[in-house]
């Protein structure tokens, strides 16, 4: 591949989401700006902050045409204010517009749109800007203690901002009544990291409680949590947001199934419950003994070849539920077998892996082998 550097360490670097320009930003504040194939196109100086105030994040527009990068500056009396320069990369030449604020800043982020601005720096205060009103004060969104984590949703229809923060709190900030409005997602310690996923229904945040937790982006509900045995330091969802990736002070990164059904699958899954419980719910939530559940559940194995071909939520659960306890796989949703999931956690020779195994197959023929 091609090398793109020079003028100092590299802080952060980013390419545009069409891959037509890649930007570099380095310790000694030069901006520099790549085509595709790692050729260089322009540079560019910017004051960037002291060690404790270095940019983490530039960014590009969806469109590539505008580029923001944050920075700081410091006055006579050595008092560091801060700002995000916005270069309009499709008028050669052009001099940045400047959005300031009176805290150096480290991260710039633009939404979906273009139409705003997100910018924190190692304060308690995250900013919003209008891009088409450079003149303008930013919107601020306060915490309580630092912010380490910001993110706009992924659509651009109707822009909301999710932020993390020491308080031991994230906020989802929305327009409700045209100004930018905290809705809160309590945490028992610092939220180190946060984002939405892909259709932007959901929020995952990172915590150094060793949690990583899932929110309805609407209602700030609670969905689900994943433990880890130490502090989790960042979170995402795959592109089809069914699955999460973590990251933990324990030096691994974990992958959860967290799948997403349709209201197509609940018959199935009631179906799949009634048999297997032996009791059927009707009228008013209430709970009728089946009179022969051994011919219900045979007629859910039976129905099982129906969703042989299947890709729904509830077929990859019933062929899972219904498949040999011991030959499938770890989950609905995962590729990886039991046995082979045993065999993974016993090579390592660690004594955690193989009580990991121990604890959740007792009896496994693969640990008997062993």
């Amino acid at each position: 591949g091609a090398e793109m550097g020079g003028g100092g360490k590299i802080l952060v670097a980013r390419a545009s989401p069409d891959g037509s320009r890649i930007a570099t930003l380095s310790d000694t504040g030069m901006l520099a700006l790549w085509d595709e194939n790692g050729g260089p196109i322009g540079r560019y100086d910017v004051p960037i902050g002291t060690d404790q105030n270095r940019p983490i994040f530039l960014d590009f527009s969806r469109d590539a045409r505008l580029l923001a990068v944050p920075g700081a500056v410091a006055d006579a009396y050595k008092s560091a204010s801060g700002f995000v320069r916005v270069w309009d990369l499709s008028k050669t030449g052009s001099a940045p517009r400047e959005f300031a604020v009176p805290v150096p800043l480290v991260f710039a982020a633009f939404s979906p749109d273009a139409k705003w601005l997100l910018a924190f720096g190692t304060t308690d205060t995250a900013y919003v800007f209008a891009v088409d009103e450079s003149g303008a004060g930013p919107s601020l969104l306060q915490h309580d203690a630092t912010i380490g984590s910001a993110a706009f949703t992924v659509n651009g229809t109707s822009p909301a901002i999710v932020t993390a923060s020491a308080d031991q709190t994230a906020k989802i900030w929305k327009q409700p009544w045209r100004a930018w409005t905290p809705f809160v997602l309590k945490h028992n310690a610092s939220v180190n990291a946060t984002t939405f996923s892909p259709d932007d229904d959901r929020v995952i945040t990172a915590s150094t409680d060793g949690y990583a937790r899932v929110w309805d982006a609407e209602t700030a509900e609670l969905l689900a949590k994943f433990r880890h045995p130490s502090s989790v330091a960042a979170a995402r969802f795959s592109p089809d947001g069914d699955r999460v990736v973590t990251a933990a002070a324990d030096g691994r990164a974990r992958v959860w199934d967290l799948p997403a059904g349709a209201r197509s699958d609940v018959k199935d899954l009631a179906a799949l419950a009634e048999a297997v419980a032996g009791y059927r719910v009707v009228g008013n939530a209430q709970l009728v003994r089946i009179e022969d559940p051994v011919r219900e559940l045979s007629a859910e194995r039976q129905a099982v070849p129906r969703l042989q071909n299947s890709s729904t939520l509830a077929a990859q659960v019933v062929r899972w539920f219904l498949a040999d306890r011991w030959e499938r796989t770890t989950s609905p949703f995962s590729g990886t077998t039991i046995a082979r999931f045993i065999q993974d956690r016993l090579a390592t020779g660690m004594d955690d892996s193989r009580r990991e195994a121990l604890r959740l197959y007792p009896g496994h023929p693969a640990l008997r082998e062993k």
